[in-house]
């Protein structure tokens, strides 16, 4: 039955994008008071070998349909949001609930968040739907958790995000959650003028500390750069790393992309992913295809060539 509930949850997903995708997004829901924004993305994998991360052993799969839930209230100061990942939501292991929590807007400056949220270590990630590559950096920060944040914009381009949440490698409805206590914190600094945004960030709970500094910025529209370097220490083998990121976009709906992420361990044992690929979208951002090839240097292995595609879908 379980099952069954949600394969019609997600044949209504699909259909609704499948709509949205000749209005560019779903009309907002309005009612006197309310206004619900839905939106969200789908995407699928290939690769020329075994898809990294895939514990079905698969080189192809459809594998995610995130919806986001956008519900503005009648006082603008408050605001519900969600995040849901549909696909796969009936197997027992999923955590499937990505973001559900209340935002308030307790003054111009400071914007206090509660429930299951981005953590601001996980700024350093982006959403897969902004994602430039098939593949994430290898960045270590718990990206999203149970808890409360509070964002403060500090004046002149300076913005302080700091939170405390439960255990991060816990299930989202794991009770056992609360029994560790995590927090973590993101400095920024943006130059609006110039386009650059520099960020330090710190991850601290009882089994790592993680520290890291990263920069965006973008000198001319056609070019994105972007990098992060971090140090980690998780109680039983500490390590260091990082990426740099360059994208040059080309004819508007085109862009060629490098990226070399780094990563090194106490024992010297260190690996090196050179990514080239190309990134291909629409007029109006609703599908994006990404190819990339891999390169991976290690000093414990033979060089490794592989190839990955990802086509994503977004209403």
């Amino acid at each position: 039955m379980k099952t069954s509930f949600f394969a019609v949850i997600t044949a209504i997903i699909i259909s609704i994008s499948s709509t949205a995708f000749s209005q560019n997004l779903v009309p907002p829901l309005k009612s006197n008071d309310f206004t619900l924004q839905i939106s969200g993305y789908g995407q699928g994998l290939w690769g020329d070998r075994v898809l990294v991360g895939d514990e079905h052993n698969r080189t192809a799969a459809w594998q995610s349909l995130v919806t986001r839930f956008d519900l503005k209230t009648p006082t603008p100061a408050v605001r519900f949001y969600g995040e849901v990942e549909f696909w796969g939501i009936d197997e027992s292991q999923a955590n499937w609930l990505k973001q559900a929590f209340i935002e308030v807007k307790a003054t111009d400056y400071l914007t206090l968040r509660l429930g299951r949220m981005l953590l601001s270590g996980g700024y350093n990630t982006p959403a897969s739907d902004n994602l430039e590559t098939v593949h994430y950096p290898r960045v270590p920060f718990p990206v999203y958790g149970n808890g409360l944040q509070a964002e403060v914009n500090l004046g002149k381009g300076w913005t302080f995000i700091a939170d405390i949440e439960g255990q991060t490698s816990s299930h989202f409805d794991d009770l056992e959650t609360y029994q560790k206590v995590e927090a973590s914190a993101r400095l920024t600094k943006s130059f609006d003028e110039i386009h650059l945004a520099l960020s330090g960030q710190v991850a601290l709970a009882e089994s790592f500390k993680l520290y890291g500094i990263n920069a965006d910025w973008k000198p001319v529209k056609e070019l994105h750069l972007k990098s992060c370097v971090y140090t980690a220490d998780d109680n039983v083998l500490g390590y260091s790393g990082g990426y740099i990121f360059a994208g040059y976009t080309l004819f508007n709906y085109v862009e060629l992309h490098n990226q070399v992420d780094y990563r090194t361990d106490a024992h010297h044992a260190s690996s090196t992913i050179w990514t080239k690929g190309v990134r291909v979208w629409c007029p109006r951002d609703q599908v994006e295809l990404t190819l990339d090839h891999e390169t991976v240097f290690s000093k414990e292995a033979k060089t490794d060539n592989r190839l990955f595609a990802r086509l994503q879908i977004r209403f």
